[in-house]
């Protein structure tokens, strides 16, 4: 059974004053958006998180309407993935010059947004009390009403109390957020070890769908011709490379930087052919299909921007043999290429 969550008056609303403006004209309202004040909300999420304008309508929806012109907001609120495969937040608010600070764990990104919410919420208004219109079946899982209390009063500033009531049927405050699901388009340059007769650089192009801790994607892999003298043949062969990989990711670490290990596959065609020494030069085109075993790393420098690396092991599936017409092998692909690579992706979040 939940307990009534925010059960406390907030200190910075413990007043009447707290919510009267000193000086009625102070803050102009053709600068407030939907009553909220010029940058009042500093909060920085990983691309997992709701972004601001998620908070100011979560404020919107449970104060029934604008903030009050009279309140001079500001919010500073950090939130980061711990260890434990939480989301620790921490909320630092400023109303009409009350000031108060507190911190929560929680299990999903979007509980954290809520209580930043909640925050601004209890502070305007002390007595607000959850819509009875929620349904339970769309109520996030029970949290710790003493953790998320924002600004509540110590212990010692409260008559004790018996067992708090619990709360009725469709009465949570902090309603369910789907997980997080974010697009993603990157390109990065690889080198390749292995597969051609010498190091060969490449380029690959991808898109990805992502949540927490998973990143899948679908990409395209071109290594153009390059001429090279190999013994044997009459003149420079180029070797060329054309696949699409598929890649599964589950990545470990906080927003910040994500490390873990991956796996693909690939199928494409593997090109080679004499520029020169022929009037009708030779080529040929053969399968290619590998699987690969890696690892990959995530750099968020922007909450929509990523810098990343990978380096994989590569494991032929087909071992094409390159044979001249005098039963001279040229080139076969190694039983084993190492394949890296550093790229950079644009985050678009969909949910």
């Amino acid at each position: 059974m939940r307990r009534l969550l925010l059960p406390a008056l907030l200190v910075l609303a413990a007043s009447p004053s707290a919510a009267a403006d000193p000086e009625p004209g102070r803050s102009g309202a053709a600068e407030r958006r939907n009553g909220f004040p010029p940058n009042w909300l500093s909060w920085s999420p990983p691309p997992e998180c709701p972004n601001q304008e998620y908070i100011e309508g979560r404020i919107l929806e449970w104060l029934g309407g604008e903030l009050p012109a009279s309140a001079e907001l500001e919010v500073n609120a950090r939130v980061a993935w711990v260890d434990s495969g939480q989301w620790e937040v921490h909320v630092r608010a400023q109303l009409n010059g009350r000031e108060g600070v507190r911190s929560i764990t929680v299990q999903r990104c979007g509980d954290a947004a809520d209580f930043v919410a909640l925050t601004v919420v209890l502070a305007v208004n002390p007595d607000f009390a959850p819509p009875p219109a929620i349904d339970s079946s769309e109520s996030a899982p029970p949290v710790d009403a003493e953790a998320i209390s924002p600004f509540a009063a110590s212990a010692a500033e409260e008559p004790e109390k018996p067992k708090e009531p619990s709360l009725p049927a469709g009465a949570a405050l902090v309603s369910k957020e789907k997980t997080p699901l974010f697009l993603s388009f990157g390109m990065r340059g690889e080198l390749d070890l292995g597969t051609f007769p010498s190091a060969r650089g490449g380029m690959a192009v991808d898109g990805a769908v992502s949540w927490p801790h998973w990143f899948l994607s679908l990409s395209g892999a071109l290594y153009p011709e390059v001429q090279e003298n190999l013994a044997g043949a009459s003149g420079p062969i180029a070797f060329s490379l054309l696949a699409l990989r598929a890649r599964g990711c589950h990545l470990f670490g906080n927003p910040s930087f994500r490390l873990g290990p991956c796996l693909s596959a690939e199928l494409g065609t593997i090109q080679a052919g004499q520029t020169s020494g022929h009037v009708d030069p030779p080529q040929a085109s053969e399968l290619w299909s590998a699987i690969s075993a890696g690892l990959e790393a995530q750099l968020r420098v922007l909450p929509w921007l990523s810098p990343f690396a990978t380096v994989d092991a590569s494991f032929p599936l087909s071992r094409p043999r390159f044979i001249l017409d005098d039963g001279t092998l040229v080139h076969q692909p190694s039983v084993v290429a190492l394949v890296g690579g550093i790229g950079i992706r644009l985050f678009f979040q969909v949910q």
